[in-house]
């Protein structure tokens, strides 16, 4: 889930950011704040692009485990329209810190090595 991202500066902007910032896949000079939540068939697609094609019951089982290890938050949010749930996944201040090498290698926990 959590894998090595190159922070990309925005178009017209110097790459002098924080570092939390990181390009959005597919997008070179877009980026968001990791605070972003993205929703569970988004966060699917942008695997199955990057070429880790992963089933939806597959996919929650991970980040069941990585919310346990505090790396993501996971909620069900409602939409406007009724009776229509979400499920929401955002990185947390532990995954980001822990994403950057700040933190130590946490057992269970794959970072695929930086380029």
């Amino acid at each position: 889930m959590i894998s090595a991202a190159t922070p990309l500066a925005p178009a017209g902007q110097s790459s002098n950011r924080p570092a939390r910032w990181r390009g959005l896949p597919g997008q070179p000079g877009r980026t968001r704040p990791p605070a972003q939540s993205v929703t569970l068939p988004v966060l699917q697609g942008e695997l199955d692009l990057f070429g880790y094609p992963i089933l939806r019951d597959e996919l929650n089982f991970h980040l069941a485990y990585l919310a346990e290890k505090g790396l993501v938050s996971v909620e069900d949010a409602s939409l406007a329209e009724p009776r229509r749930k979400v499920t929401l996944i955002k990185i947390t201040a532990r995954g980001i810190d822990y994403h950057d090498g700040r933190l130590p290698a946490e057992e269970g926990v794959y970072l695929e090595p930086r380029k």
